[in-house]
């Protein structure tokens, strides 16, 4: 039944996209994608998996976390699009 809902998801999302600007996954679907395919690599299953894709998410938010402090404090003195725009291109480093 997931696996039905899964491939209804995907199938929808397909058929939309075309529509919709294609743009670069945020660091957080990265993080996702990333943790998703340590998983798989380490072939993990069931509780396993789950505690460390949970383990995997909790550490990379952090270092998440401390990328966004740093490039918020370089971005003093910026302000609007100008910010903006530093603030998007420092969070994709």
């Amino acid at each position: 039944m997931k696996q039905t809902i899964v491939v209804l998801a995907l199938a929808a999302s397909s058929v939309a996209a075309p529509a919709q600007k294609i743009r670069e996954a945020s660091p957080q679907q990265q993080l996702v994608t990333t943790c998703n395919a340590e998983a798989k690599y380490r072939e993990l299953t069931g509780e396993s998996r789950n505690r460390y894709i949970s383990g995997c998410l909790s550490n990379g938010r952090k270092r998440l976390q401390e990328v966004l402090m740093a490039c918020n404090a370089q971005a003093r003195g910026k302000g609007g699009e100008e910010r903006r725009k530093f603030m998007d291109e420092c969070l994709r480093r």
